[in-house]
């Protein structure tokens, strides 16, 4: 076994010691692995997909309080690589009036607006472009957030977040502590409708998102709609990218299901970006999935197909 992969196994074990008999707590994780191709297949590859193994639970405090933890690690089943809480480490408290956390964790816009990307696609979020992606640009999500400060409250059918995450500017003889806001709701009030709209700003303004996301139930016909744009300060130049995201999941029956996705980016109104998606998933019982997709991406002067299968396994 990986020694990287020892010594996380061997941290959660040992956070797991230490937690109080009295604490409520769960194990859980997810086994991925898919195979793809790469480069409109000039070559095969293995990838971890997401993979991930952590703990979360609470605690009983006075006056109906409870304290919050969570600690996710990533593990590569790929190459047997993970790094103990690599993914998210938080604590905080939980009452009637909502939940603070405290730590490395999705922030309020992360944690909210990325319910779109659940379609899969080989190797990435289907909303994400390599091509954006390598300009610093992620539609609808943007990992997590280190140093972070996020509450999370519910109203009837108006779900809500705000987070700040604390970033240093170190240009010499300017130095200062900012604060990077972001804030998301999500309304449910309408039957078998889900809408969310997420803000966000970070690098003291020079990145600013805006989004929306609508998904539509109709039975076994899921459907979803996301807008997304992002103007980021590259090199003393405000760019501008507009994303544009269509998916559709129908369950044919027997826990097999079919989804498809289009997504266009415009950046600038210069480069255009357009990936068509169709996948399809199999359920086999104790939340274990088999899943194929095959993506068609196409750009200014270039155009490629890759396909991908896996496994997935969630405890």
């Amino acid at each position: 076994m990986n020694k990287m992969v020892k010594v996380s196994l061997a941290g959660l074990a040992a956070a797991a010691m230490i937690i109080p008999a009295s604490a409520n707590t769960t194990w859980y994780g997810r086994a991925n692995y898919e195979i793809q191709s790469k480069m409109d297949g000039e070559y095969i590859d293995g990838v971890a997909n997401a993979s991930r193994l952590g703990v979360r639970g609470s605690q009983d405090l006075d006056n109906g309080l409870k304290a919050v933890f969570m600690f996710e690690s990533s593990v590569n089943t790929d190459n047997s690589g993970g790094a103990f809480a690599g993914r998210q480490a938080w604590t905080g408290i939980q009452g009637d009036f909502g939940t603070l956390t405290l730590g490395h964790q999705n922030d309020a816009f992360q944690g909210m607006l990325g319910n779109l990307n659940n379609w899969s696609l080989a190797d990435v979020d289907v909303s994400t472009s390599t091509n954006m992606a390598g300009m610093g640009f992620q539609p609808f999500s943007d990992g997590r957030t280190s140093k972070a400060i996020k509450f999370a409250g519910k109203a009837d059918d108006l779900s809500y977040a705000i987070s700040f995450a604390k970033e240093v500017d170190t240009t010499p003889g300017d130095e200062e502590t900012v604060f990077a806001p972001a804030l998301a709701v999500r309304f449910t009030g309408v039957e078998n409708l889900d809408l969310r709209f997420g803000y966000r700003t970070k690098d003291d303004g020079d990145y600013t998102q805006i989004a929306l996301t609508a998904l539509y139930s109709m039975g076994d016909l899921k459907v979803g709609f996301g807008f997304d744009t992002i103007t980021q300060d590259i090199a003393g130049t405000d760019v501008d990218l507009t994303t544009m995201l269509i998916p559709v999941e129908y369950n044919l029956g027997n826990g097999l299901s079919v989804n498809a996705a289009l997504v266009r980016w415009d950046l600038d109104g210069n480069v255009d970006d357009i990936n068509i998606n169709v996948g399809v998933k199999k359920n086999l019982g104790q939340r274990t999935w088999a899943y194929a997709s095959v993506a068609s991406f196409g750009s200014d002067g270039e155009d490629r197909s890759d396909w991908g299968i896996g496994i997935r396994h969630d405890f």
